[in-house]
């Protein structure tokens, strides 16, 4: 069985909103973050090599560091803090927040895009390097 859940960030300007389908849930925030930021980096790299990425020379040179991620509670509404992996549930929208955003990260969207999957995602304990 797959848990999904769907991340959101800011990068180069713009929301970047895509499907992690995890075999089991994340087993800690350290996993999780761990595979936030192995994405979004790979999302990162990717859009700074093709032209939608826009200017570069703002970019921050640092890697994409998680920050905090919340998700939202549909119950109340609200995005709430992840304080504990046992907050998650399947099919779950996360919004992560970057260490260090700058000016040229933050999009001014309001709407969250629709999920897409990504080529970046690798569960922390199918892939070497990338626990």
């Amino acid at each position: 069985m797959v848990f999904v859940l769907l991340a959101c960030s800011d990068i180069c300007g713009k929301k970047v909103n895509v499907t992690l389908p995890f075999e089991n849930p994340p087993k800690s925030l350290e996993e999780l973050y761990r595979v936030v930021e192995q994405v979004f980096r790979g999302e990162e790299k990717e859009m700074k090599q093709s032209t939608e990425g826009g200017n570069y020379d703002s970019r921050p040179s640092e890697p994409f560091t998680c920050r905090r991620i919340q998700r939202y509670d549909d119950d109340k509404r609200a995005w709430v803090e992840i304080t504990n992996e046992k907050q998650l549930c399947a099919c779950d929208q996360l919004y992560v927040f970057r260490k260090n955003a700058t000016k040229a990260d933050i999009s001014q969207e309001r709407e969250l895009p629709e999920p897409r999957n990504t080529a970046h995602f690798y569960p922390c304990d199918t892939k070497s390097g990338a626990a």
